[in-house]
This record gives C-alpha cells, structure tokens and sequence, in this order.
C-alpha cells in the first residue's frame, strides 16, 4: 500500500511558491493540495523507500515509479537520490530523473545549475536542475499545473498530481 505522500495537488488552493523554511516545514492538508516537508521526508527516506508519481493529464492518468527514493538532509540541501524508472509517464532521462542528485531550491535559496533562478522563474521550489521537465509544485492555472511534466515527447499539464511513497 502506497501513502499519499509527500505531495498532492488536486485543487489548486495552495500556492507552492513558497520560502526555504515553508518547504521545510510542509503546507497544505493532505486532503487537498499538500507538501509534507522537506524534514519530514527527509525522516520517512532514511530508511529505503520507493516513489510513485501519478499524474492526470488531459483526462487519462499515467505515473512514475522510482525504485529507490531518497531525501538526504537539510545540511545537503535536501538532495534528491533516485533509482531506475518505470512506468507510463515516459520519464527515461527527463521528468524526476532529470533531477536526480540535485539540491532542493526556493526562490530565497537557488541551488539549481541554471544562471537564473528556476524556483523563482517556475514559481515553485522543486529539485530543480536548469527549470526543465518537471515542476509538481508549479502555479496551479485554469484548473491545472500548466507544463508540469515532460515526458520525452512534449509537455503535460496536470490536473491531479500525488506523489505517493512506501519501505521498501
């Protein structure tokens, strides 16, 4: 059984362009559009666990699921580590994979390797890498997260997003 964590976007009534220590600490209601916290996953991950990503785009669902997942501390940015891929959101070397081994950023702290910086730009703290090919956290516009995921053939814009973890 996977838990409904860290994250989940059904509504839009959140706005995920938030500070470092919001992003630490989590938002949100787990009924609803929520992100636990960098902390408290960075807790859960110390011991093995996998992801699963679900997204909703344009009417039909897909998702990612990462064999091993991992949130290393706040001393090293809350980096994020993950294992081979598999699934039907077409991830390969794009979507979270693109990320992997990257620091967590916000817009009042930039660790991503662009020039700009892709928290501020995407207005969403994310694992971002050069602001590309996934942004969960991303504005919620129109009733979905406009170009949210990249798949390796063109953007999607969600609907729903969950990002769901359980042990190994």
């Amino acid at each position: 059984m996977m838990l409904n964590l860290p994250q989940t976007r059904t509504e839009g009534k959140v706005y995920f362009n938030r500070d470092w220590e919001s992003h630490k600490n989590g938002s949100g209601k787990p009924d609803g559009d929520f992100w636990l916290g960098n902390e408290a996953v960075h807790i859960l991950t110390y011991q093995p666990y996998e992801l699963r990503i679900e997204i909703r785009s344009d009417g039909k669902d897909y998702f990612a699921h990462y064999k091993t997942f991992k949130v290393e501390r706040e001393s090293d940015k809350y980096r994020l580590r993950l294992g081979a891929v598999s699934g039907t959101l077409g991830d390969g070397s794009h979507g979270l994979s693109y990320s992997n081994n990257m620091f967590f950023s916000t817009f009042d702290r930039d660790h991503d390797e662009s020039k700009s910086n892709c928290a501020l730009n995407s207005k969403s703290g994310w694992w971002h890498k050069s602001c590309y090919f996934s942004k969960l956290n991303a504005p919620w516009i129109s009733k979905q997260i406009l170009e949210s995921w990249y798949s390796g053939k063109k953007w999607m814009s969600a609907t729903r997003t969950e990002m769901k973890m359980r042990p190994l």
